[in-house]
């Protein structure tokens, strides 16, 4: 006899693999990738980790990996706290992505993975969230992200919307669980009183409408130290983006942080020059470019990595905050 957070935990891989058949695929692939470009991963941070999916393929395929999940929903931290209970390979955090120096206190990991969430975010918060996990891996470490990212034209765009939606009708007809349905069953729960009012606090600045093309992505990945990043895998408007970091990453302070601006004589201090288009990193929504606007960044500082800190999983300190999937209406 399963539990009630068996049974949301259940309910929850239900409506995702319907809401993205192809969920599996992409979860098998990030691994796949993984394993085909670097050693086995020791540490491996679960990105908006929701009740634990991606964590848990990570212990099935990689016996020896640690794994920190890291979301803001207080439920699915719950569930996901339920469902590694006593494992000691497992850290839970919450932690608010949105909020500078989010990755303080993670230690270092191997790869950095995330499903069907970081489209949630505005494109500030997201050079954040890029920057910061640069700042996470490992040179050559690596970052897997699946998400909604739109094809470029505009016809194909709709086609493969429409295909969704239709899909998704016509599934639904039938009386399966959709992920907001989910959500206001989960939340009705006597147990949970007053959680989805802290949902709702946490997650006010998100609006689900990040909808920048596979090309922006990248641009901004590149800029935010990872030497190479390409899509791998995609159908319709999902894809999935694999990045290897490079061998050197922007400092805390530097012009990655702060705002655009010119270094001088960076080739002959022999550091890397990174100048795309699109957006940057910046806390400051409103320094943030269009994807069509042009703008250059040259990083004028850029640590040795002689200067990180050590490797190994410090204490973590919990946040009230973090990311989710879907945002439903509230629980009747």
């Amino acid at each position: 006899m399963t539990t009630p957070l068996e049974d949301l935990r259940s309910g929850w891989e239900r409506q995702q693999s319907v809401h993205e058949p192809d969920r599996e695929l992409r979860f098998r692939l990030m691994l796949d990738y993984i394993e085909h470009l670097t050693d086995p991963p020791r540490r491996v941070l679960d990105l908006a980790c929701g009740p634990g999916s991606i964590t848990r393929r990570v212990l099935d395929r990689f016996p020896s990996a640690e794994v920190a999940a890291l979301d803001i929903d207080p439920l699915l931290l719950e569930l996901a706290r339920d469902a590694f209970a006593g494992n000691e390979r497992i850290r839970v955090v919450a932690r608010q992505l949105a909020e500078a120096g989010w990755w303080e206190d993670l230690g270092r990991f191997d790869a950095v993975l995330t499903a069907t969430a970081m489209h949630w975010l505005p494109p500030s918060a997201l050079s954040g969230v890029y920057a910061g996990v640069a700042r996470l891996l490992r040179p050559g470490g690596i970052f897997a992200n699946a998400d909604h990212m739109p094809l470029a034209d505009p016809v194909l765009r709709d086609a493969a919307d429409g295909m969704h939606a239709e899909y998704l009708r016509e599934i639904f007809a039938s009386g399966v669980e959709s992920c907001d349905e989910w959500y206001r069953r989960a939340y009705a729960d006597p147990r949970y009183e007053g959680w989805w009012a802290e949902r709702e606090r946490v997650f006010a600045h998100w609006t689900g409408e990040l909808l920048e093309s596979e090309e922006w992505h990248l641009g901004l990945l590149r800029r935010s130290g990872f030497e190479r990043a390409g899509v791998v895998w995609r159908r319709g408007n999902d894809a999935l983006v694999i990045a290897v970091r490079g061998q050197a990453h922007p400092a805390p302070g530097s012009s990655v942080d702060r705002a655009p601006g010119r270094a001088h004589g960076l080739e002959d201090r022999g550091y890397r020059r990174m100048s795309e288009r699109g957006g940057i990193v910046t806390d400051h929504p409103d320094e943030h470019p269009s994807a069509t606007e042009p703008d250059e960044l040259l990083v004028d500082d850029l640590i040795d990595e002689t200067r990180l800190p050590e490797e190994g999983p410090p204490e973590v300190r919990e946040t009230a905050d973090g990311v989710s999937p879907s945002s439903p209406e509230p629980p009747a």
